[in-house]
């Protein structure tokens, strides 16, 4: 490691660079084969006949964890590059409408999802609270 630091430290400016350009593009190939692999795991467990609770619980975390993860990759290479100068506009054209169709699903069904298990959690509330109502009135005294 120390070898290494002071290898960099030796190195032009531009030998830094070329550096971290073949770096980053054996990055970006790993990351590549780790989303194939994804994707082929996906079409694995879409393939099995008998999905239960759990299949489906351990899929969807997993979706989740995938899309955060790709997320936050974009959302970092946004921020640190100026997206007009990394893409071209035919490759900005051909993204956005794509990402928008993308979100606009997401948010629908996270909006419906929300919707019904805010509606299941209000009815449990109120049943509650009916139940508290009938508890705490005062029974008749009976001698």
């Amino acid at each position: 490691m120390e070898e290494e630091e002071n290898e960099i430290m030796t190195m032009t400016e531009e030998q830094r660079i070329e550096l971290l350009e073949a770096k980053t593009i054996e990055i970006n190939k790993i990351y590549i084969e780790q989303l194939k692999r994804t994707l082929e795991a996906i079409e694995e467990v879409d393939k099995k006949p008998d999905k239960d609770r759990l299949t489906y619980a351990n899929m969807i975390n997993h979706l989740v964890g995938v899309m955060v993860g790709s997320i936050q990759g974009w959302q970092k290479w946004c921020n640190l590059n100026s997206m007009d100068t990394l893409l071209s506009l035919d490759e900005m054209k051909d993204i956005e409408p794509k990402m928008k169709r993308l979100v606009k699903e997401w948010i629908e069904m996270d909006i419906d999802i929300t919707k019904a298990k805010t509606a299941d959690v209000e009815k449990e509330y109120e049943e509650k609270k009916v139940k508290q109502r009938k508890a705490s009135k005062p029974k008749p005294y009976v001698s």
